[in-house]
């Protein structure tokens, strides 16, 4: 399979985190934590050599129930992760699904933090999946397909069930 196998680092009712090949795909459910950033700052950390010059792309999934709502500690800790590895990340996506008003100010918030970050790597927004999977493939030297299902894979990580590792 191309870009590697699925990595799965952690994964419960609260978020799930994993990489595969270059990318890196973080998935909020409920709260952001400082705990929760720390290890996807760890998870870079070990992504990063890994990708040599080639750099990482990061997908980020705010599902329905995330709270929008994050702690200082945790949004500060996400904006120095974020210029920690501006140097080698390569893109970034974020998925916000849904339709109406909510959902489309979820992704408004979110285009807007990405211009705070100042980031030189393109960052997107997207309101599907498949779409997001298209945009960020030649970026990571994946299938978009492949993309896809890794992306479906991680969602439903650790919900409801046990998390079975894959490889």
């Amino acid at each position: 399979m191309a870009g590697g196998h699925i990595d799965i680092i952690e994964a419960n009712d609260g978020w799930a985190l994993a990489t595969r090949g270059r990318m890196i795909v973080t998935v909020w459910r409920r709260d952001v934590t400082l705990a929760r950033v720390n290890a996807v700052d760890t998870t870079i950390r070990s992504l990063v050599p890994r990708c040599g010059k080639s750099g990482y792309g990061a997908v980020t999934v705010l599902e329905q129930n995330v709270s929008l709502g994050m702690p200082d500690d945790a949004r500060n800790a996400s904006t120095q992760l974020q210029r920690r590895w501006d140097d080698h990340m390569r893109c970034s996506g974020y998925l916000v699904e849904g339709r109406g008003f909510l959902t489309a100010a979820v992704r408004t918030m979110t285009a807007g933090m990405a211009l705070f970050t100042k980031s030189k790597a393109p960052i997107k927004v997207f309101s599907d999946g498949p779409t997001l999977a298209e945009w960020i493939a030649p970026h990571v030297g994946q299938d978009p397909r492949d993309v896809a299902r890794t992306l479906m894979e991680i969602r439903n990580a650790g919900i409801d069930r046990p998390l079975a590792q894959s490889g």
